[in-house]
């Protein structure tokens, strides 16, 4: 039999609560998790829509169409197009980058954005 606690809910019922509560909890923590990762790769690649648009003369419009079109043309995700060419204006390219980097930098228009900006790690 149950043991009734003093707010009149059984020991059992309190038990199953506290699961129920760590198991919302850990399900919050994931979304804020997912949120943060989301905002992260929304800054860069708001970053490289702008570097995009200044280093070609064109609307940040164009260059965000520009981007998805090179998503679509190389089957990469446009944040991994960004944060590679973020990551390489910055000088702060990762080793396992570097063949998306040259794939990405031979598609960009007159070329002007070249591998040179890959600093040795």
């Amino acid at each position: 039999m149950a043991r009734i606690s003093p707010d009149g809910y059984s020991s059992t019922y309190a038990n199953h609560a506290l699961s129920g509560d760590a198991a919302r909890l850990a399900e919050l923590e994931r979304k804020v998790a997912n949120l943060q990762a989301a905002l992260e790769s929304q800054r860069v690649i708001g970053a490289v829509v702008g570097l995009v648009a200044q280093r070609y003369g064109c609307t940040t419009d164009e260059a965000w169409a520009f981007l998805v079109r090179l998503s679509q043309d190389t089957q990469v995700k446009v944040r991994d197009i960004a944060r590679v060419l973020h990551d390489s204006f910055n000088g702060e390219s990762r080793e396992d980058d570097v063949e998306l980097l040259v794939t990405v930098t031979a598609r960009l228009p007159g070329r002007r954005w070249s591998p040179e900006c890959l600093r040795p790690l």
